[in-house]
């Protein structure tokens, strides 16, 4: 998935419909902020109603039903950190800004 070499990638598995994915996607831009090197990528399925999920300046919407079953994703939200050649670091459940923050930097303490 990741196409900048250059940038670790943080993919957000979300849904419509879940208040924990929506407060979590407002927490993005924070993360986005400490994190200014990091592609922050939301993944939530397809809607064909409403205008759906917005998310932060600077982080991508992909809706893709294909994506969540590639990375075999069975309940959001997930948070999955992928390194500049594409390999995945860790994936988690998540539900706070904390949460992410925790797992990004436990990622950032195993590659050093």
């Amino acid at each position: 998935m990741p196409d900048e070499q250059e940038k670790n990638t943080l993919m957000v598995f979300t849904n419509d419909m879940c208040g924990t994915c929506k407060h979590v996607i407002t927490e993005l831009d924070h993360v986005k902020r400490h994190y200014t090197d990091l592609r922050i990528i939301v993944v939530s399925s397809p809607i064909y109603y409403e205008e759906g999920l917005q998310v932060p300046d600077g982080v991508h919407l992909i809706r893709s039903d294909e994506l969540m079953n590639t990375y075999l994703i069975h309940s959001v939200p997930t948070a999955m950190l992928i390194d500049r050649e594409g390999i995945i670091l860790a994936t988690q459940s998540v539900s706070s800004y904390e949460n992410i923050m925790d797992m990004i930097g436990l990622s950032a303490e195993k590659v050093s």
